[in-house]
């Protein structure tokens, strides 16, 4: 099963991904950007991960699908950690159809609280970050098309932890040879916000 997690910086998908205490089935969508980065010896920050980001999938909107696919060939379930662009997360639910979208939301002054914490910014960096996710990803696309679930996430981390480990103990029991029973089981789960 390929479980996908979306939402805008801050909201905590990569606590999330973390919480669930499952490295090898963890593919952050930023880690093929960031090793070109440092093949580059550019430094990584949020510019520099967005820039490139943009002359990536300008060149090519599907050029991390075969990557994926290949990280799932070996794996029971992988979570997908970030993806920003509707095209490429249609084509991966096009390729391989047992696939869940996640929203993780919280609210603007949330984030930018852990994003101050996170990475030391301002609020001028934190408005550039949003403008940005805004005008040159697909994310609102993704959340009005593509989201199968929404977690809310302006608690503590401590419940969101929570969460995340009850969702992996669910990946880690399904039966691999009922994927519609995989995904009734996770949409019935009580701890979860569904919009649809």
């Amino acid at each position: 099963m390929l479980v996908i997690l979306v939402g805008r910086s801050g909201v905590g998908k990569s606590t999330f991904a973390e919480a669930m205490g499952c490295p090898d089935n963890w593919y952050a969508s930023s880690k093929a950007i960031i090793e070109e980065l440092q093949r580059r010896n550019i430094k990584v920050t949020h510019d520099s991960i967005h820039a490139l980001a943009v002359e990536l999938y300008k060149k090519d909107p599907y050029w991390q699908v075969p990557r994926i696919l290949t990280e799932l060939q070996t794996k029971k379930f992988l979570i997908l950690d970030g993806p920003r662009q509707a095209c490429e997360i249609k084509r991966l639910i096009e390729l391989y159809p047992n696939t869940l979208v996640i929203r993780i939301e919280a609210d603007t002054y949330t984030r930018w609280e852990r994003l101050k914490e996170r990475d030391n910014i301002d609020f001028e960096s934190f408005e550039r970050i949003e403008k940005d996710e805004t005008k040159e990803t697909e994310l609102e696309k993704v959340f009005k098309e593509l989201v199968d679930i929404t977690i809310q996430n302006n608690g503590s981390i401590e419940k969101l932890q929570k969460i995340a480990r009850i969702f992996s103990n669910l990946l880690k029991n399904l039966n691999l040879n009922d994927s519609q029973g995989e995904e009734d089981c996770i949409l019935s789960s009580p701890f979860l916000y569904q919009p649809k």
